[in-house]
């Protein structure tokens, strides 16, 4: 994912505003980046595998 670098990261925030600059227009709205569901399932996913491979090992 090198190539999406100019992307906002996970969780942060910004304003939606009616012009170019918030002075030239009312604020219409706020935005917030939250991560893709299929990531978030692939990372819970490999916790849950690492996590049963350490508990197998372990008996």
């Amino acid at each position: 994912m090198s190539s999406y670098t100019h992307l906002p990261a996970i969780g942060a925030t910004g304003n939606v505003n009616m012009g170019f600059k918030p002075s030239q227009g009312g604020l219409i709205g706020q935005w917030v980046a939250v991560p893709e569901p299929g990531e978030t399932a692939g990372v819970i996913g490999l916790g849950l595998g690492a996590f049963a491979l350490v508990r197998r090992n372990r008996k």
